[in-house]
Parts: C-alpha cells; sequence; structure tokens
C-alpha cells in the first residue's frame, strides 16, 4: 500500500537528522530547555541505531497486512 509506505517514510526519515523537520528542531529545543544537551552528533548516532530497524519492522508489518 503506497499509503502506508509514504506515511511510514515521512515519520521515521526525519530521525535520521536533526534538520529532518520542523518537529525534530522543535522536539530538540523543548528537550535543551530542559536541562538535556542533545547535540547534532548524538542525535544523528541514535537515529543511525534506531531508525533502520524501525524502518525495517513497519515495512515488514505494511506488507503482512496490505491487501494482496
Amino acid at each position: 500500500e503506497i499509503t502506508g509506505a509514504i506515511l511510514i517514510g515521512v515519520d521515521l526519515g526525519p530521525n535520521l537528522s536533526v534538520t529532518g523537520s520542523l518537529a525534530t528542531i522543535l522536539w530538540l529545543i523543548a528537550i535543551r530547555r530542559e536541562g538535556e544537551d542533545v547535540g547534532a552528533t548524538r542525535f544523528l548516532k541514535l537515529g543511525l541505531l534506531v531508525m533502520p530497524p524501525s524502518l525495517l519492522l513497519s515495512l515488514l508489518s505494511l506488507s503482512l497486512v496490505a491487501p494482496r
């Protein structure tokens, strides 16, 4: 299903880089306001660790529930 794949890409894609979306930048501002030190490098490293498995599992799930 193309709609599901687009939604997955739009939701997970910005998690790979700080400038991926306005929401990501706003979250970083809010986190820093609370006293946490999250830099672009740390965010990118975590994104590289978390995003690929999330993308894989999401697309696998979509393929299992999509009508054939």
